[in-house]
């Protein structure tokens, strides 16, 4: 298994694509698809041998947790192929790209936001739920998520969360 991190700026138009097409296929039909997402900074892809068999989105921020500013790196749109699941590629990319937030973007803690069904999955990874309201912006109006959606975060260093309100500062991811 092998990783590669690419600026989204830099993905080839034939890996857009491919990547496009995956996204609409795993992601169809989800109950947030009316969201309007960030867009990634970074996307990790997850090879095995010559096939790519995971990836994920990385984001760079500061949001605001119960008015404070604060640096994060978010992750987001993880998605593995159904023939490539259950053999660890997802977990592989995100404990990989935790590394990369911490060593590279020295951000004292990621960020992920999931449903329900995804929680304690994250929580096997170490990723830790934390309570508080998450707002986010769509069109210049503030929203919070409600119901099912959960916000974990996984320190990147001994910094205590602060704890609150969580506030994207922008669109989610």
């Amino acid at each position: 298994m092998h990783f590669q991190i690419i600026r989204t700026e830099a993905i080839p138009p034939a890996l857009r694509h491919e990547l496009e097409q995956r996204e609409h296929v795993i992601f169809a039909g989800s109950p947030l698809s009316d969201i309007q997402w960030a867009g990634a900074d970074w996307m990790l892809f997850v090879y095995e041998e010559q096939d790519w068999v995971s990836s994920l989105e990385i984001i760079e921020r500061t949001i605001t947790v119960c008015g404070l500013p604060l640096h994060v790196g978010g992750i987001s749109g993880v998605m593995t192929p159904l023939k490539y699941r259950k053999k660890g590629y997802a977990a592989a990319g995100v404990k990989w790209a935790v590394e990369f937030i911490r060593d590279e973007l020295k951000a004292p803690f990621a960020l992920l936001i999931c449903g329900g069904h995804l929680l304690a999955y994250y929580q096997s990874l170490g990723w830790q739920a934390v309570s508080g309201s998450i707002c986010y912006q769509q069109d210049g109006e503030a929203y919070a998520f409600s119901g099912e959606t959960h916000a974990l975060i996984y320190p990147c260093t001994n910094q205590p969360w602060p704890g609150g309100t969580i506030d994207f500062c922008g669109t989610p991811w």
